[in-house]
Order: C-alpha cells, then structure tokens, then sequence
C-alpha cells in the first residue's frame, strides 16, 4: 500500500482538538471522541485532475455539504436540480440524436429515500436492513456514475460536470449512511 500525503485544511480548534485527543480523524473525517458526531470533513486542498477538470473546483464548492450537517432532504433536492439541468441539456442534444439516461436518477432517489426512511425506523434490524440496500443503491450508483463520467470526459462537456456533482453526492451519501449505522446502531 503506499501512503498519500494530502494538504488539508482545518481550523485551529479543530487541530487543537486532535492534538488534546478530545477529537479523532478517521480518514477525511474529524469526530469527537466520546458522541462520535462528525465535527468536521476534511477537504484536500491541493490541485487535482478531478479539481480542475471543468472548473470541478466551483462545482465542489457548490456542492460542499458535510456529511454532518447535510440532510437526506437537501441530496434529494440537489439530484432534483441536477436532473432538470440535465433534461435541458437532453432538449438540446435531440437535435444531434444524442440521448443522456435520466432512468439513473430514480434509482439513486430511491437509495436517498431508502436512507432517509432507514434512520427514522424504531427497531434496529430494519433500520440496518434499509440502510444497507441504500448503501446497495448508492454503490451501484457511483459505479454508474463513474462509467457516464469517464464516457463523457474526452467530450469535455457540461455533462461532465452534473455526472461528477452525481457522483460526489453518491460518495457523500454512502459515507452518511455508514456514519448513521456507527452512532444509531
């Protein structure tokens, strides 16, 4: 296995935090130690093919909800409004018999409220059962997701850009999911 060393940033309590051993960083993710809640993401802050990639930097930022504080209701709304820039884009490549497959987004909407539903439910058997076919749904998404992205980058479109937005959202939600099942289970 070799190491990576990544630029991140944090703010000063939060690496005070780790250096007092009040707070832990698990991966990309800082958490305090005792509640487990997820304090804070860590974002890479060197340039990346995938950050330059169509000015992906903007996108992430427009996109930038932790996993802490994002809501199944806010992903579900920001799939929503990448599927209707999508359509659009859809309404103007019929004139090149071009067609992009919206058939996708019902499925990772499912997975979102799969996930959403998993971790309102009462008894602990079918909150981890739901949660792990929302899991299900969200990894077969970014396999698709992936394959639409690396489709679409020789085209350098802006196609591109909402499957990479799609993409990022799928991780997000998988992390949310596990990170549910850790505190809640």
């Amino acid at each position: 296995m070799v190491a990576l060393n990544l630029m991140v940033e944090a703010p000063a309590h939060i690496l005070a935090g780790l250096s007092n051993g009040s707070l832990e960083r698990i991966g990309g993710v800082v958490r305090d130690v005792d509640t487990k809640q997820v304090v804070m993401w860590l974002r890479d802050t060197g340039a990346t093919p995938a950050n330059t990639l169509l000015g992906m930097t903007t996108a992430a930022s427009l996109l930038h909800v932790g996993v802490a504080v994002v809501g199944f209701a806010i992903v579900i709304d920001k799939l929503n409004q990448i599927e209707k820039t999508l359509q659009l884009m859809q309404a103007s490549l019929k004139n090149i018999n071009y067609k992009i497959d919206l058939g996708f987004y019902a499925n990772f909407r499912t997975a979102a409220n799969l996930a959403q539903n998993a971790f309102s439910m009462q008894r602990l058997d079918n909150r981890q059962v739901s949660a792990m076919a929302a899991i299900n749904r969200f990894l077969e998404a970014q396999h698709i997701y992936t394959d639409l992205v690396d489709q679409q980058i020789p085209y350098k479109s802006k196609i591109t850009a909402a499957y990479l937005q799609t993409l990022y959202l799928a991780y997000l939600m998988e992390a949310r999911c596990y990170l549910e099942l850790e505190h809640k289970c």
